[in-house]
Formats: C-alpha cells, sequence, structure tokens
C-alpha cells in the first residue's frame, strides 16, 4: 500500500466512525512548489512527503481537521512554520551593520519614552526621576519602571503608564532597527537603562528558548532538545501551535526522517514512529482494531499516540 492509500485509508477510517462525510483536500501540489520548503530546510525533500503533497496540498481551514483532530498544513502553512524557525537562528559572528543608523533609531526610541516621563517642577531642587528601565521588541514592550532614586530598590519602582495608541507612534522605529540589525545579530529585544542626566546603556537581547533543560527527548538522545528546528517538517497542526512532522536532523540516538511531535507546548519530544510509513502503519494498526484508542478518548492526540 503507497503512503498515500495509507493517508486516505486513515481518514476514511475515522470518519466512518463518525457516520460523516470525508472532508475534501486541496489539490496535489506541483514539482516546482517544493522548491522554496527545500530551500528553507537546506536538503532535498523525503520522497514519501513529496507524494503525499502531490496528492493533496493540506486542506482548507473551512473543512473539518482530517487527522484525528489536527490539521492538514499546506505548503505555504509549512513554509511559514520553518520560516519561523530560522526566525530563532542567531548569526554565529554577530555585528552591527550600521552603527551610525542603529544609534539614530535607538535615540529615537529614547526620546519617546523620555518624553513620557514625568518632569521636575519649575526652580525644584528634587529631580521627578533618577532612573528608568524599559524592554521593547517587535510587538512587545516590558516596563518602562521607574526609579526616584539611587537607592529605589527592584519592589520600590513604579510603572510609568503608556497608552497603546502612543505605543503604535513609536512601533514603526522598533521594526526599522530590528529588521536592520537582523540578518547580522537578530535580537530578540532590546533592553534599555536611561538615567535622568540622559546618560543610558542598552543590551540586545534573546529569549532563552532552546535551553535543552527545558526538554526531554524519547527515547533519550533520538530528538535535539531545542523550542523549534527548520529541519522539522511539520505536517499535522493542533492549531495551537504543537505540530506533528518529520526530523531531519535527529540527535545522536535518533533516525532520519523519524516522525516526531514538537510546539509551542511540547516540553517533551518525542518519536512516534522511525518514518512517516511507519506512522500511518500504527496509526491504521489502531483505528482498524476495534478498540481504538484514538477514537475513543477526548484526550489530546499528541498524547494519545505517544502512548501507542
Amino acid at each position: 500500500m503507497s503512503i498515500v492509500q495509507k493517508f486516505q485509508q486513515v481518514i476514511e477510517l475515522q470518519f466512518s466512525a463518525k457516520g460523516v462525510n470525508t472532508p475534501r483536500l486541496n489539490s496535489g501540489a506541483s514539482l516546482d512548489a517544493f522548491s522554496a520548503i527545500e530551500s528553507l530546510i537546506q536538503e532535498p525533500l523525503p520522497s514519501g512527503f513529496k507524494e503525499l503533497y502531490e496528492f493533496a496540498d493540506g486542506q482548507s481551514a473551512e473543512e473539518e481537521p482530517v487527522f484525528l483532530g489536527d490539521g492538514f498544513m499546506s505548503l505555504q502553512q509549512i513554509t511559514h512554520q520553518l520560516q519561523f524557525s530560522w526566525s530563532l537562528v542567531k548569526p554565529t559572528n554577530r555585528q552591527i551593520p550600521d552603527p551610525e543608523r542603529s544609534e539614530q533609531l535607538i535615540r529615537e526610541i529614547i526620546a519617546f519614552y523620555t518624553s513620557k516621563a514625568p518632569k521636575a517642577k519649575l526652580f525644584g531642587l528634587k529631580k521627578a526621576w533618577y532612573k528608568m528601565e524599559f524592554s521593547c521588541g517587535d510587538g512587545s514592550f516590558g516596563g518602562p519602571y521607574l526609579y526616584e532614586t539611587e537607592a529605589t530598590s527592584s519592589k520600590e519602582r513604579t510603572i510609568l503608564k503608556i497608552d497603546y495608541t502612543d505605543y503604535q507612534k513609536i512601533t514603526p522605529t522598533i521594526q526599522a532597527l530590528k529588521k536592520l540589525e537582523e540578518s547580522s545579530f537578530n535580537w530578540d529585544e532590546m533592553e534599555f537603562v536611561l538615567y535622568e542626566n540622559g546618560h543610558y546603556t542598552v543590551e540586545r537581547k534573546d529569549y532563552n528558548l532552546n535551553d535543552p533543560e527545558n526538554f526531554s527527548s524519547v527515547p533519550e538522545g533520538a530528538v535535539k532538545r531545542i523550542y523549534f528546528h527548520y529541519k522539522w517538517l511539520p505536517l499535522f497542526e493542533d492549531f495551537g501551535g504543537n505540530y506533528i512532522g518529520i526530523d531531519l536532523d535527529p540527535d545522536t540516538a535518533g533516525q532520519k526522517g523519524q516522525v516526531i511531535v514538537f510546539g509551542r507546548d511540547e516540553e517533551v519530544l518525542t518519536v512516534l514512529a522511525p518514518s512517516l510509513d511507519a506512522f500511518f502503519d500504527k496509526v491504521l494498526a489502531d483505528l482498524s482494531s476495534g478498540s481504538s484508542v484514538l477514537l475513543q478518548s477526548e484526550r489530546h492526540v499528541h498524547d494519545l499516540l505517544r502512548k501507542l
């Protein structure tokens, strides 16, 4: 039985058990449609993947999810996810490509926050504030926190309230800075410390998403313990940022082409099968058993698949 026939049977067994019509899939993809994904994964696509997508390029969002509650992703959706995975990759030698332009944008950001800070009263001897701390990224803002004096602790600091509509005014500047430095530095957020006398420090920071301590692999050493990888090729999505896909860069105890679960909420990176073909065999065996675990439980299908 071909991989397409197995996939069709998986779909048919699910929906015949429900007594409803099988959802429609998209038309198959042309051969040249695979080139964008091959460029992102930096190698040829697996033959089973291409065979599946020549049959159907995912499914429409209007149709009921065809894989046990998970949607069958289109090449466009896969491309978007892989681009996100690439966005997490940091350059080896990080540098600022145009320091003068970066500094200009940084000063614009500082001027925005300074304009929102309280001012000292005319002829007043006491400064309105000593220090301000804030962070910003593409679509994210932290703080700003005001420290009244040098002795003010983090517990005593106050937050400076800024209207959301005001943040929209500075967002294009932050995005311009992010874009300017993306290819050569690719920071996640900028942390600012601004003093009332005009001095300031700026630090480019990364989110600690790929800390191995946050993840485990089952079996141990089979899947790389990271958040996302541009060589993890997603096929099915739970619409919450979690995926079932093909691992093209396994860890030392893994096998290239193994099917894994990964995503935003997946801390236990689990091998479901050694290949896509074997994965469909495992699912078909359960659906055809007469006492299917996958059809009878209300639990998340990714957790159920781990138990097969």
